[in-house]
């Protein structure tokens, strides 16, 4: 089963693939279960739209900051 959402964790030392998933949903729920890191941030890139969610962990309050979404822009016209 093809799994076209990619995690990556965005670390001191540049970006590290984590693991696939199905859906953005499904993604967001395994990013969520991961442990928090002491630096960078997680970053889910759905490859079929190129929309993304991204968060860094508030490691002051040791929880998770709230999601960003970007939508991937139409390159239409171009």
């Amino acid at each position: 089963m093809e799994k076209p959402v990619d995690i990556f964790w965005f670390g001191e030392s540049g970006p590290v693939w984590v693991e696939a998933a199905q859906t953005m949903e499904r993604a967001k729920a395994c990013v969520d279960a991961l442990p928090l890191k002491t630096s960078g941030g997680y970053v889910v890139v759905d490859q079929r739209t190129g929309n993304r969610m991204s968060f860094e962990p508030n490691l002051r309050y040791r929880r998770r900051s709230a999601w960003r979404t970007e939508k991937a822009t139409s390159s239409k016209g171009k």
